[in-house]
């Protein structure tokens, strides 16, 4: 059952997405919809929340050694089909001790290789959880570093953090208390939203 249904142009304003990828999602399941007739119609909570796993997915990955560098991994699953074209589900089940059939997706995976211990986040763990806890697996990238957000992304470069929109745009940057701002991003924090104070960039 869908909740609150959106049309292919208000999901394409929503994830900044084209409308050829957006319908691509939803014939792949990556995010959930129905087509009735020739119409895609779209869960609007679960397409947020499976945009928001993306973004914190892409977050991690910019800022993290992943995908089996020094023995540790992430993977993000769209769905169960997703996850189950990439590991078994005897495999998945075995290695963290939950059921698939329990999942609420999308989810990320956290896998330190060759070790019992691993994590899984689904859909509804908040941001900031995910970000410290990831900590816990992947060293930090310190000669540059990106945190993507839905509308722009910021950077770490020559002792500032850069603020870019997604048309290119420079929106400022922060030249100060640098080292209490990364913090703040590592553990989800979002600059804009929250009135950081940017100043204009020569």
């Amino acid at each position: 059952m869908l909740n609150k249904v959106i049309g292919i142009k208000e999901a394409t304003n929503i994830t900044k997405l084209s409308p050829g990828t957006i319908k691509n999602y939803c014939i792949n399941g990556y995010i959930t919809s129905k087509k009735i007739n020739n119409t895609w119609v779209i869960d609007k909570t679960k397409l947020i929340a499976w945009l928001e796993m993306k973004v914190i997915f892409e977050t991690i990955n910019n800022n993290y050694e992943a995908n089996g560098e020094h023995g540790k991994s992430v993977d993000f699953y769209h769905n169960k089909n997703h996850l189950l074209d990439e590991i078994s589900e005897p495999l998945f089940e075995y290695k963290f001790n939950i059921k698939l059939r329990h999942l609420k997706f999308p989810i990320i995976t956290f896998t330190n290789i060759n070790s019992v211990f691993h994590r899984i986040f689904e859909s509804h763990e908040e941001r900031s959880y995910i970000l410290s806890a990831a900590k816990d697996y992947f060293i930090e990238i310190r000669d540059k570093r990106v945190w993507e957000f839905r509308d722009y992304t910021v950077s770490e470069k020559k002792g500032l953090l850069k603020f870019v929109n997604n048309k290119g745009e420079i929106l400022g940057v922060i030249s100060s208390d640098l080292h209490s701002k990364i913090n703040e991003l590592d553990l989800g924090a979002d600059p804009i939203a929250n009135g950081w104070e940017l100043n204009q960039s020569d």
